[in-house]
């Protein structure tokens, strides 16, 4: 399954949900979270109070683990949750970042395959097999096996600001044919 995150500064987007970019990180279970990942020894909670700003987003763990908590919601809405999950991602870098920070972006989420955690209480084991990285707004181009023709097309992400405190995202397919 191929997987489109955009690593935002302020949310974290997929083509099907958004969320604060923040993060809690505990030493022991947090007894009344709603979501909770336990990964490396900690257990961490979504946050409302945003990451502070990172150019480089590799030096820590948090936006890995934001990654795994888009990665579980993409997974549970394309079925239920297995123990063993393989997927492609497809992660975009604003493009005055993307010569420098290009290939160690991708061995940031390769570096830890398979990644054991859990999420609220399930074992999962992630196999991340590929990583797309690409400017910011072009998220992947990927074949679509079931599309008429077998032609590839180009996922953009594309996010808008509709108010002060909503954004809106909208994922188009553009047919390159």
């Amino acid at each position: 399954m191929l997987i489109a995150i955009d690593h935002g500064n302020s949310a974290i987007k997929t083509p099907r949900f958004q969320f604060c970019s923040g993060l809690t990180e505990h030493l022991a279970r947090p007894p009344l979270a709603e979501e909770i990942i336990e990964y490396d020894g900690s257990f961490w909670t979504p946050s409302n109070a945003r990451i502070a700003y990172k150019r480089d987003k590799t030096r820590d763990k948090q936006f890995f683990i934001l990654s795994l908590f888009a990665i579980v919601k993409e997974l549970a809405a394309a079925g239920p949750l297995k123990p063993l999950n393989t997927v492609d991602l497809a992660v975009g870098l604003p493009p005055e970042h993307f010569g420098n920070l290009r290939d160690g972006f991708a061995r940031y989420f390769k570096a830890s395959c398979p990644v054991h955690f859990s999420y609220n209480d399930m074992k999962l084991c992630l196999t991340i097999r590929h990583v797309f990285v690409y400017p910011q707004a072009y998220v992947a181009v990927v074949p679509q096996g079931l599309r008429p023709a077998q032609q590839p097309c180009l996922l953009r992400h594309d996010h808008r600001r509709a108010a002060a405190t909503r954004w809106q995202t909208r994922l188009a397919v553009l047919s390159l044919a």
